[in-house]
């Protein structure tokens, strides 16, 4: 079976006056996270290889903005498309719905 990577999310993003961009693996300040295989090849959880952009989930992934972890940081959302924006508020949205009807 062959994978192929599909990065997702925003790449370069406007925010509060500043453009910044997305690291590609291996790229960012913190390149600590990465592994080697027994092969030498360099890779990353969410399957990015060097040179690649992220999955916008993975916990490798260098915040451009505050330098912090961007799948903790906050700023995860900035870098979403709005078809991921809705997406992700789905859970959230039937959570709040469930409370409802439990307390109704």
């Amino acid at each position: 079976m062959s994978y192929e990577f599909t990065p997702s999310g925003k790449f370069s993003v406007k925010y509060n006056g500043n453009t910044y961009k997305r690291w590609k693996a291996g790229r960012s300040p913190d390149d600590k996270k990465y592994w080697k295989d027994d092969k030498g090849n360099y890779g990353c959880d969410c399957g990015a290889p060097l040179g690649r952009y992220h999955n916008l989930s993975c916990d490798c992934e260098q915040c451009p903005i505050c330098k912090g972890q961007l799948l903790s940081c906050g700023h995860m959302k900035v870098f979403m498309t709005k078809e991921q924006r809705v997406e992700a508020e789905k859970p959230k949205m039937r959570r709040i719905m469930e409370v409802g009807v439990s307390k109704g």
